[in-house]
Order: structure tokens, then sequence, then C-alpha cells
């Protein structure tokens, strides 16, 4: 293959998959991000319910260590004009995907006003917390 033909196919992948990048609403999506201090982990970030999908998505998804704790920052986005209330908790996991802690942590609530974008932060129960999970869900009652 001539450089000239390798360069346009690479541009051809380059340009299927920045069109593949645009982040879908699914009821859970699954990324993975390398964190410097260990192995690659798997962040999830759970909608409970497709009207909730609807209105709120989500972006950025960062971690990082900040000495033996895991620190995790979700991007929240309200797709319409309206308040959106909701609910989130984290369910924290070690490297093996066994839950650190006996239960999960308690619903917190949130607001997200119209076309508003809305940082969700959470920190790992301790060191042992290598992966995690965000629920969000509509408040209930």
């Amino acid at each position: 293959m001539g450089a000239s033909l390798r360069r346009v196919f690479a541009g051809a992948v380059l340009a299927v998959l920045a069109g593949c990048s645009t982040a879908s609403n699914r009821l859970e999506v699954v990324t993975e991000q390398r964190l410097a201090s260990g192995p690659a982990t798997v962040e999830r970030v759970v909608i409970g319910s497709a009207a909730l999908g609807r209105e709120i998505t989500y972006g950025d998804v960062l971690t990082r260590r900040d000495g033996m704790l895991l620190h995790v920052q979700v991007t929240l986005e309200n797709q319409t004009k309206h308040t959106v209330p909701f609910e989130y908790r984290w369910e924290w996991t070690d490297a093996e995907g066994f839950q650190v802690g006996d239960t999960l942590s308690a619903w917190q609530p949130g607001v997200i006003n119209g076309k508003e974008r809305k940082l969700v932060t959470g920190v790992g129960p301790g060191p042992a917390a290598a992966n995690f999970r965000l629920y969000l869900r509509k408040p209930e009652g």
C-alpha cells in the first residue's frame, strides 16, 4: 500500500471513529479509562429509566487517585428547558469486582436546571475502591 493510500485509509477510519464518539443515551454505558496508578478501571453510569435518560445525559467521566482514595467526577447535562429533579448514589467495588463495604451509598437528592451542566462527584470509601458505578433515578414519592 502506498503512503498516499495509507493516509486516505487512516483519514477514513478517523472520520468514522469521530462520528461514533457521540455519547448515546443507554440505560448503562460502560467506558474504560486507565488510572495513572493502576490497571484499567471500568466506570459505569446507570440511568434508571428511559424517561430520565432523555432528560439528563452525561459527558466527561474523570477519575484520579488522591493518595489512596479514588475520586470520580461525572458531568451531567439537562437536555430540556425545565428543571429536572433526580437522585444519585455510588457503588464502589475493588479490583476484582467485589463491592467495598456492605451497602451502597444512600440516595442523594439533586436538581439540574434547564440546559444546565452539573458535576456530580464522589470519593471511594477507602483504598480498596478501584471501580465504581453511579446510579441515577427519578425521586420516589
